[in-house]
C-alpha cells in the first residue's frame, strides 16, 4: 500500500512537471529557445564533428548544438528541454536507488532538474550542459549496475578519462558518485561488494590529473578550462557558483537519502508520502522563487518582436503593440519597421507610442550587438550599415561561435553587393547545415548569375534599394544618410517615410517642410494623419500662410480636432488625463509631453 502511494504521488507530480516545463519553454519563454538557435551553427560535416571531439566536452556540445538547431520549430525547443529534463529526473532517481536500496525521496529526484530548468532561463548557460550532464549520469548508472568489484574498477578507470573528454565539466559528477558510493558499499551491507579500499584514493587522483595531462599534452587552455570546457557557460573564463551546486548536486543527495533520519522510511506507512508531499511543495516554491529571480520576460517579450521581425511577420507585430503597448527602444524599433513595411509610419506611428530615438537602435559596444539593431539598415537600402551591424554581431558573441543569423545576414549583404566570392564564404558552411541548406545552396547557384539576379523577385528588389553614393555613417544624423538613400532611388517610400519621421520626432519642422513636396513624386493620395498634424499645427503658430504648405492643407476634421485640442492645452487648470485619453495618439501630444 505504501509502495503504491509513493509510486502514484510520484508520476502525477512528475507529469506534472513535465506538462509545466512544455508550457513555460513553449509558451512563456519560447523566444529564449528560438534565440538559441540563432546563436550557433551547427553543421552536418565530419570535419565540424572531428573539430568538436578535439576538446574536452566537445561531444556534449556537439549534442546540445544537434538538439537547438531544432529550437526553429514550432514548441520543438520545448519538448526537447522536456525530455531531456526528465532523462535527468529518471537518472537522478535510479541513481540514488542503486546506491541506498530505497525509493528516492522525491525532493532529491526533482531538484538537479528543477536546477536546470531554472538556468536555462539565462541566455549566458548553455543548453549542452544539459547533455553533457546526463552522460553523466548515464556513466554512473552504468557503474552501479556492474556487480563484480573487478570490472566495477575497470569500468570506473576508464570511464574517467572517457566522461571527462565527452562532457568536460560533469565528469566530475561521475567521479564523485563512483566514490561516494563505494564509500556507503563499505559502512554498510549492500548487494554489491565494495571495491578494495585503496582503489578510492586512485578515483580521485585519476580524476585530477586527467584534466591536467589533457592540458599539457592535448588542449590549449586555462587551468579552469581544462577541468570544466566551454559547454555549460558562455563566458568561459567563468564557472558559476550555481553550476558547481548542479554537479555536485546527485553525490550530495546520495549521502542526504542514505544517512537523514528521515530516509529509512520505515516507522510509518505514511511518513514517505507525506515527505513527498512536503518535496512537491518545496519543489514548486523553489520553481516559483527561481522563475521570478532569474527570468527575464522584458528579454522574452523584446526577443518576440526580433524573431517577428526576422520571420517579417509585420502584421502580428503590429497586433502585439495594439495588444500591449511597448516602451522600450528595441521592441519600438521592430514596431516602426513593421508599420514602415505595411505602409502605415507615417498615418498610425504616433497611435502607437514614440520617443526620437524609436526609428533606430546603435549597436551595442560593450556586450552582444542584438540582431534588431540591423534590421531597418537591411530593409531600408543600407546594405553596408546592415553588413556592419551583422558583422558587430558576429564578433561580439561571448562564446566566439558562429551566429547562424549573423552569416545569412552577412551572406546576403555579399550577394546583394555582387561580391560573390565573399558572399560563397558565408554560404559554404551555411550549406553544411540542415535547415539553411537549400537556401544557402540556391543562393551559390545564383553566384555570377546576373541576368538571374536582375530579374528575382527579392535580390533584384533589394539591389534597387541600396545605395549608390558613399556617405560617412554618423548614428547622430540618420537624416543625412536617409536623403542620400532617397538621392539614389527617388522612388523609395519607405527611406522618405522614414526621413520625414525622423524630422517629426526630431521636433524638425523647418526641415519636414523641406521635403514635404516630396509626396507629389511618389504619389501620395493625400497627406497621412501625423504629417496632417504636423501642417495643422505650424499652420497655428504663424500669422500668415506658408508657401511650402501650398497643396497640402489638412482635412476638415484635423483642423476641428486641433482647434479642440488647443482649447483644453491652454484651459486651467489643464487637464493632461483628459489630453492623453483624447489626443494621445496625435502629433500635438507628443509635441508637448513626450520628452
Amino acid at each position: 500500500m505504501r509502495s503504491i502511494a509513493v509510486s502514484g504521488g510520484w508520476k502525477i507530480f512528475y507529469a506534472a512537471f513535465s506538462a509545466a516545463t512544455f508550457i513555460f519553454f513553449g509558451v512563456s519563454y519560447e523566444n529564449h529557445l528560438i534565440r538559441m538557435e540563432q546563436l550557433q551553427l551547427f553543421q552536418t560535416t565530419a570535419i565540424y564533428l572531428a573539430d568538436k571531439l578535439s576538446v574536452q566536452g566537445g561531444f556534449a556540445d556537439y549534442t546540445g548544438e544537434f538538439l537547438v538547431q531544432f529550437f526553429g520549430l514550432p514548441f520543438a525547443g520545448a519538448v526537447v528541454t522536456g525530455i531531456m529534463l526528465s532523462l535527468v529526473i529518471i537518472l537522478t532517481g535510479q541513481i540514488i536507488r542503486l546506491v541506498t536500496a530505497r525509493e528516492p525521496l522525491m525532493l532529491f529526484s526533482f531538484l538537479p532538474a528543477a536546477g536546470w530548468f531554472l538556468l536555462l532561463q539565462n541566455e549566458f548557460y548553455s543548453f549542452s550542459g544539459v547533455p553533457g550532464f546526463l552522460i553523466s549520469l548515464f556513466a554512473s548508472r552504468f557503474y552501479l549496475t556492474l556487480k563484480q568489484p573487478s570490472k566495477r574498477i575497470f569500468a570506473g578507470i576508464l570511464l574517467i578519462p572517457i566522461v571527462y573528454w565527452l562532457t568536460g565539466a560533469a565528469y566530475m559528477t561521475f567521479v564523485l558518485v563512483i566514490v561516494i558510493s563505494e564509500i556507503i558499499f563499505r559502512t554498510k551491507a549492500r548487494e554489491l561488494k565494495p571495491v578494495p579500499l585503496a582503489v578510492l584514493p586512485a578515483y580521485l587522483v585519476i580524476g585530477i590529473m586527467v584534466p591536467l595531462a589533457a592540458r599539457f599534452l592535448i588542449i590549449e587552455d586555462t587551468l579552469l578550462q581544462a577541468y570544466i570546457s566551454g559547454s555549460y557557460f558562455r563566458l568561459s573564463i567563468f564557472f558559476p557558483f550555481p553550476l558547481v551546486l548542479i554537479v555536485i548536486s546527485v553525490p550530495c543527495f546520495i549521502l542526504l537519502q542514505e544517512f537523514l533520519p528521515f530516509a529509512p522510511f520505515a516507522q510509518s506507512s505514511l511518513r514517505p508520502l507525506r515527505l513527498n508531499i512536503i518535496s512537491s511543495c518545496a519543489i514548486m516554491l523553489f520553481l516559483i522563487v527561481g522563475i521570478l529571480a532569474w527570468g527575464d520576460f522584458r528579454a522574452e517579450d523584446q526577443m518576440e518582436y526580433d524573431n517577428l521581425v526576422y520571420r517579417e511577420k509585420w502584421n502580428r507585430i503590429i497586433e502585439k503593440a495594439e495588444r500591449e503597448q511597448p516602451t522600450d527602444r528595441l521592441s519600438m524599433v521592430a514596431v516602426n519597421l513593421a508599420l514602415a513595411k505595411t505602409g502605415q509610419l507615417s498615418a498610425r506611428m504616433f497611435s502607437l507610442g514614440q520617443s526620437e530615438d524609436f526609428l533606430f537602435s546603435e549597436y551595442e559596444r560593450r556586450g552582444m550587438t542584438p540582431f534588431l539593431a540591423g534590421e531597418p539598415f537591411y530593409h531600408l537600402g543600407f546594405i553596408n550599415f546592415a553588413q556592419m551591424v551583422a558583422f558587430e554581431t558576429l564578433e561580439s558573441t561571448p562564446d566566439a561561435k558562429f551566429p547562424s543569423r549573423s552569416l545569412i545576414r552577412i551572406a546576403s549583404t555579399y550577394l546583394i553587393n555582387g561580391q560573390y566570392d565573399i558572399a560563397r564564404k558565408y554560404l559554404e558552411p551555411l550549406s553544411h547545415t540542415v535547415f539553411y541548406r537549400k537556401w544557402a545552396r540556391e543562393c551559390i547557384r545564383l553566384s555570377y548569375r546576373e541576368d538571374e539576379i536582375r530579374t528575382h523577385p527579392v535580390w533584384a528588389y533589394m539591389r534597387s534599394l541600396s545605395a549608390k553614393h558613399d556617405f560617412f555613417y554618423n548614428a547622430g544624423q540618420m537624416d543625412v544618410a536617409l536623403r542620400y538613400l532617397l538621392l539614389s532611388n527617388p522612388r523609395n517610400k519607405m527611406a522618405y517615410e522614414y526621413l520625414m519621421a525622423f524630422y517629426l520626432l526630431d521636433r524638425d519642422l523647418d526641415s519636414f517642410l523641406k521635403y514635404l513636396p516630396l509626396t507629389r513624386q511618389l504619389n501620395y493620395d493625400g497627406m497621412p494623419k501625423s504629417w496632417q498634424e504636423a501642417a495643422a499645427y505650424i499652420a497655428t503658430r504663424l500669422p500668415d500662410d506658408l508657401p511650402q504648405l501650398e497643396g497640402f492643407r489638412p482635412d476638415q476634421e484635423t483642423i476641428n480636432r486641433i482647434k479642440a485640442y488647443a482649447d483644453l492645452f491652454s484651459g486651467e487648470p489643464r487637464d493632461t488625463t483628459r489630453i492623453r485619453q483624447e489626443y494621445g495618439d496625435t502629433y500635438w501630444y507628443y509635441l508637448h509631453f513626450v520628452k
